[in-house]
């Protein structure tokens, strides 16, 4: 049977169209759940966005359609998270999908690959012009050819190289990236701008332990990415941005009601507004990595161009499709008609002093007791023991530790986000020495003293890495130095 099909700019003048209650009529169409691959887990930046689809899907349709996302849809796929999740849309395993603009270009569907020409959209107002623009709605209608109806997208991060400094000089030059393993997500443009410049491509989810080896020197991210550590960006080489697509399988939406589709499309138009309305600039993300402990360095003008100049080949290769071609030429014709965002700038992350305390006493150096400990931090608790923003909102967890003669277990959990790690404990002088031997995003490499306190024990930290002087000594004492309640009995 031939499906019938409505392009974006039909979906939405029937939205515009909607009755003045938004549920109205909609009550009595037949009921239907629509499961939704989200990429991201819970807590990434996207929930607030999922959340408010769901919500409005369920208020314009009267409650006839429910949404029930599925997070980390694409976890511990091998080709990528983000691909995974376009992949299972077009396969029909889900029927609607949240993943990004780059995800959907190395899935196959080619439709949104301007949206990876290097150096094209290098400003977080020109992002997000392009997001409310007709360009957003005929790539969004040109997915249909894949099978898959383009609802919304809309911007969530500038991408940047930013650099593990312990493994490697920064590169501010495109000929400094000559023998560079660089972690990044799957992307058309990045992959090819970073083969164009010598460097090696890889990817891994949890990648940690590569930086501790300096198996990896460099990553590509947004100022919002989850980084082991506080690397240091280079501002002003802007990377093709992280865009969310919100889509529905054909096959599934064509299952819908006029009306219900009709809903579902204005729900995507509301919060896809509503995301670009809190979507902060790249130079305010900047400010915030600086004060949370990072530092942001520039390449300069000559820099920036030298990188173009990488780029230029192949975006003129994208060109050569006559559809991406149209796309970039109307990229660039925005770009001559929108007032950049301000520019990133140079920074450097605020000492902050370390609270140790004036003596031990009580302490032991000894190995602490077997068991089960627990603690829950909010970033509020953190926020309060001095640590910076950033380092709060990564590590408000609820953290269980598990200790067991020589080995050590230790995980971190916030709804579907969980941390995962496990060592080794040896006796060092002054402490007990923490080893992360299985690093899953919640290394404990650290020297500890303990006391008992209450129902659990309280440990003090020592060291991180040995390093009695780590830079961030105070955002892991405001972390590790509590009462850890004991929960084994």
């Amino acid at each position: 049977m031939h499906l019938r099909t409505r392009s974006t700019a039909a979906l939405l003048a029937l939205a515009c169209a909607s009755l003045a209650g938004p549920a109205a009529g909609l009550a009595a169409d037949p009921s239907i759940t629509l499961r939704m691959a989200v990429d991201d887990a819970q807590g990434r930046q996207s929930e607030p966005y999922v959340s408010a689809f769901i919500d409005e899907v369920a208020a314009r349709t009267g409650g006839s359609v429910v949404v029930e996302p599925t997070w980390d849809a694409g976890g511990g796929a091998s080709g990528g998270f983000e691909v995974s999740v376009a992949q299972q849309l077009v396969a029909g395993e889900a029927d609607l999908a949240l993943t990004t603009g780059r995800g959907w270009s190395v899935a196959g569907v080619k439709d949104l690959v301007a949206l990876e020409a290097p150096f094209l959209i290098t400003d977080s107002a020109l992002a997000s012009a392009v997001a409310t623009s007709d360009i957003a709605a005929r790539m969004l209608d040109g997915m249909a050819s894949s099978g898959v109806t383009g609802l919304a997208l809309w911007p969530e991060d500038l991408n940047h190289v930013v650099v593990f400094d312990a493994c490697t000089q920064p590169p501010v030059a495109p000929e400094r990236f000559g023998g560079l393993t660089v972690r990044a997500v799957p992307s058309v443009g990045v992959d090819q701008l970073l083969a164009a410049m010598g460097a090696t491509r890889v990817f891994a989810d949890h990648y940690a332990p590569l930086v501790d080896s300096c198996g990896i020197q460099a990553a590509v991210t947004g100022f919002h990415g989850s980084l082991p550590g506080f690397p240091t960006f280079i501002g002003d080489v802007a990377l093709p941005p992280r865009y969310q697509v919100l889509a529905a399988n054909r096959a599934s939406f064509e299952r819908l009601t006029d009306d219900q589709r009709a809903a579902i499309g204005e729900a995507a138009v509301a919060v896809r507004d509503r995301a670009i309305a809190e979507h902060g600039t790249d130079a305010a993300a900047a400010v915030e990595w600086c004060a949370g402990g990072g530092d942001v360095i520039l390449a300069g003008p000559d820099g920036v161009a030298a990188f173009q100049a990488v780029g230029s080949p192949i975006v003129d290769a994208m060109a050569q499709d006559a559809a991406t071609s149209t796309t970039i030429d109307a990229i660039r014709a925005v770009k001559t008609s929108v007032e950049p965002a301000p520019a990133v700038e140079a920074c450097s992350a605020a000492a902050v002093p370390s609270q140790q305390p004036t003596e031990l006493t009580g302490f032991s150096t000894s190995r602490p007791p077997d068991g089960t400990y627990r603690i829950q931090l909010t970033a509020e608790d953190l926020l309060a023991a001095g640590a910076p923003a950033r380092y709060a909102s990564d590590n408000a967890l609820t953290w269980t530790l598990t200790l067991a003669g020589d080995h050590w277990t230790g995980e971190g959990r916030n709804g579907s986000r969980v941390l995962r790690c496990a060592g080794t404990t040896t006796a060092v002088e002054g402490g007990t020495r923490m080893s992360t031997t299985q690093d899953g995003g919640c290394g404990f490499d650290y020297d500890i003293v303990w006391r008992e306190a209450g129902d659990g024990i309280e440990l003090h930290l020592l060291a991180v890495g040995g390093d009695p002087n780590y830079s961030d000594m105070a955002s892991e004492r405001a972390a590790m130095d509590r009462v850890w309640t004991r929960i084994d009995g």
